[in-house]
């Protein structure tokens, strides 16, 4: 049987290649992004001297995309549906992000941000209910949902901190 003018044989094997290299491309493009991830979020390094005996060895490739690729193993173990409610909270917590991360380029660059903040705290709040509800429902039943629950928790605090820390800056800066 013809398709595309190419026998069937050929076209089954052109399919599989290339549903193939976009998942390796994606499994790529996934470890590479988390090992970054991972390395931002524990380089505390401000300084240009790079003393390579004081860095966090959290901080090293080699650590970060081990540990990135353990925690995708282990997903893939145990299973994406055993976490799957969690995605939710997550989806609102990257918008929280998202919203943050534009009020705080307004702000760097001297433009309003005030109609950020209301949207901004509501998706935190949200977030957090969320998580909160995901953590209570599932302690004792399912594990690996209440650890990323909690991770998730904690860097939405800690995102929290971080937003409130820099307007308290920007607005010192803004009355001098």
């Amino acid at each position: 049987m013809l398709s595309f003018g190419i026998p069937f044989s050929i076209g089954k094997t052109f399919t599989a290649l290339a549903i193939s290299a976009f998942a390796l491309t994606s499994l790529d493009t996934a470890t590479r992004l988390g090992r970054f991830i991972f390395q931002e979020f524990f380089d505390n390094d401000i300084s240009e001297n790079k003393d390579e005996s004081k860095k966090n060895p959290l901080t090293n490739m080699y650590v970060s995309t081990t540990i990135t690729v353990v925690c995708s193993g282990l997903l893939a173990i145990l299973g994406y549906e055993k976490i799957w409610p969690i995605f939710g909270s997550a989806n609102q917590l990257l918008a929280a992000i998202s919203l943050m991360a534009i009020a705080i380029w307004l702000a760097n660059t001297n433009r309003g941000c005030k109609e950020f903040i209301i949207p901004i705290i509501f998706m935190f709040i949200v977030t957090i209910v969320s998580l909160c509800f995901n953590i209570k429902s599932n302690i004792g039943v399912n594990y690996p949902l209440v650890m990323i629950a909690i991770a998730l928790l904690v860097l939405s605090l800690v995102l929290i901190k971080e937003a409130l820390a820099f307007f308290k800056r920007n607005k010192t800066k803004e009355t001098n």
